[in-house]
């Protein structure tokens, strides 16, 4: 789990993920990359992306049920894509 922080100002992420209590990686896309590549159009976009970066769902949502997206995820997704990441992919 990780979120996208899409603002070009990257002095603002840290702050707000600490005063957010935010407790997964924050990746900042200053350059709207990822928002193009998966065709973001609001705020928040809640979606389910596999390790191949095929989207598995893009309607995860409300953020309550996103528990629920990620065990449908892994399990369309097999035995053996359930591990936890290797050194390679953190």
């Amino acid at each position: 789990m990780i979120t996208i922080h899409t603002d070009s100002a990257k002095e603002k992420c840290a702050p707000f993920v600490a005063d957010q209590e935010i407790p997964y990686p924050v990746a900042v896309d200053g350059n709207d990359v990822i928002i193009k590549k998966y065709g973001v159009r609001a705020f928040p976009t809640y979606m389910i992306i596999g390790k191949d970066g095929k989207v598995f769902e893009t309607d995860a949502w409300p953020a309550d049920t996103l528990p629920a997206w990620i065990e449908k995820a892994r399990q369309a997704a097999g035995p053996g894509d359930t591990d936890k990441p290797s050194e390679e992919e953190r």
